[in-house]
């Protein structure tokens, strides 16, 4: 038994983390000035990368947990500092950056979209549980069976919302 349970604690699992960097959105909301607006709608961009991700010693943590252990772990890399407080040293990950099955031809639309489109697909990140830390680091951990069905839905965000 303490063989399997050492065997079993030595597994990595295998997840995919989906990273967006949003930028210039200068804390642009439904409610700001229409001046901020302009400025947001001709500036925010978004950058997206698709990772196959590998991390160990955590059977039974949620997505949601890990999530938020990488942008506690990538705050203390930057930043020197975690902004959102759950930073674990022993939390260890790798990731490898993987065919994003057309995740950037989404995002590149992104920045050419008028800005009640951004705010909606932001509203969107939001609904879709992802973690969005200061509004410009956002972070989502899926199954790597759920990956086609995710970059679908986000395909069809845009389709119903750009002609």
């Amino acid at each position: 038994m303490r063989y399997i349970k050492t065997f079993e604690s030595n597994l990595e699992n295998k997840k995919i983390l989906i990273t967006l960097s949003s930028a210039n959105s200068h804390g642009v909301n439904f409610e700001s000035t229409r001046s901020v607006k302009r400025e947001a709608e001709k500036w925010w961009s978004l950058d997206a990368n698709v990772y196959e991700l590998t991390y160990s010693g955590y059977l039974d943590v949620s997505n949601e947990d890990i999530e938020k252990k990488i942008a506690s772990n990538r705050d203390i890399y930057k930043f020197k500092r975690d902004y959102s407080g759950h930073y674990d040293p022993k939390f260890k990950y790798k990731r490898i950056r993987i065919d994003d099955r057309g995740l950037d031809g989404v995002i590149s639309k992104f920045k050419k979209s008028p800005i009640d489109l951004k705010l909606n697909f932001f509203k969107f990140f939001v609904e879709e549980e992802f973690l969005v830390i200061r509004g410009s680091y956002i972070y989502k951990v899926i199954e790597y069976d759920e990956l086609d069905e995710f970059i679908e839905s986000m395909k069809f965000f845009f389709k119903e919302y750009i002609r």
